[in-house]
């Protein structure tokens, strides 16, 4: 059976074209040639993460999303919150990428790029931020466990690394490393470690596909790293700085409260009262009746109304007259 060659031609265009899906270069928008992280922990528990992104775009795009996690599940099933603020987003030659920060349930979200402009080719991008929350403190060591890369990237990673180190004084005698590869919750083992003086190096020995992640362990002696204070724990569970809103009300109250006792409340007179004949003003215009009335007693009575009314009438801006009327029996 003979084929036609458009036919042909339409089958190999076909053909190419599911290559070209199926390719990971092409169903992927980037590849990650090289992801490094620079850790710095210090005497607080906190520590600065600055990761390192080398990017290849195979196709034009506008930029990429870093997704950290800042809420976690440990094994008794206790959520630990670990508070993340993003410092700064960077090329390669130091210039600010443009970003924005969001959250989202237990993610925090970073959007790098300009939606009005779009990118190719080979990218870098210098994430810089701040962790609390995160240093595991055990009975005789402190430790850092930390998925350098996460597992939610949609593209493969060629190379993964990490330093870690401790910014502090003293000298850790010993150390502990560990590092995993592979799916979430993964104990493959396909990377290396060394250590020097209060850190420590992390290197993969095999590229990250989609859905794969590097984590590390690095521990040191106890004492060198103060856990977080009891204040902070208390933040960090109420979640005060993201419902400080919340905390108008009682502190308006309060302030009205000693306000009123400094400013409203009656004065404590001592001294003999002197008596006055015309009432007292305000504005220079006397006061009425009603209103001298209700400063008295903080509260309105219908003789302060009825006080008023007179007082209206001695100024002539009103008239009371007493009408009479017949009754059954007399006259009233």
């Amino acid at each position: 059976m003979k084929i036609s060659k458009k036919l042909f031609r339409l089958f190999l265009f076909v053909i190419l074209n599911l290559i070209l899906f199926i390719s990971p270069s092409f169903a992927q928008y980037f590849t990650i040639n090289r992801y490094h992280s620079d850790i710095t922990i210090h005497p607080d528990s906190s520590f600065i993460v600055q990761e390192t992104l080398d990017i290849t775009f195979h196709q034009p795009r506008h930029g990429i999303y870093r997704e950290i996690p800042f809420k976690y599940r440990d094994e008794l099933g206790k959520i630990l919150k670990t508070p993340t603020k993003v410092l700064s987003v960077k090329d390669a030659s130091g210039r600010e990428w443009k970003y924005k920060v969001s959250q989202r349930d237990h993610i925090i979200n970073i959007r790098i790029g300009d939606p009005k402009r779009f990118v190719k080719g080979r990218q870098t991008y210098v994430i810089a931020y701040e962790v609390e929350n995160a240093i595991l403190f055990f009975d005789d060591h402190d430790e850092l466990y930390w998925n350098v890369t996460g597992n939610d990237w949609k593209a493969s990673i060629e190379e993964a690394s990490a330093n870690v180190s401790l910014a502090i004084k003293n000298t850790s005698r010993n150390l502990w490393t560990a590092c995993y590869t592979g799916g979430f919750g993964s104990k493959e083992s396909q990377c290396g470690y060394e250590t020097f003086d209060n850190g420590g190096k992390f290197l993969t020995n095999r590229r990250l596909n989609s859905g794969e992640g590097f984590t590390i362990g690095f521990g040191w002696d106890k004492g060198l790293v103060s856990p977080p204070s009891s204040w902070k724990k208390f933040l960090w569970a109420t979640n005060i700085r993201e419902n400080w809103v919340f905390l108008f009300p009682p502190f308006a109250m309060i302030y009205m409260f000693l306000l009123w006792n400094k400013r409203g409340r009656d004065p404590k007179v001592r001294e003999s009262i002197t008596v006055m004949y015309e009432p007292p003003k305000f504005d220079n215009k006397p006061l009425t009746p009603g209103e001298v009335g209700t400063l008295i007693d903080e509260r309105l009575d219908p003789r302060d109304i009825t006080s008023t009314m007179v007082g209206l009438a001695v100024k002539g801006y009103i008239k009371i007259e007493e009408t009479k009327k017949e009754g059954l029996t007399q006259k009233d």
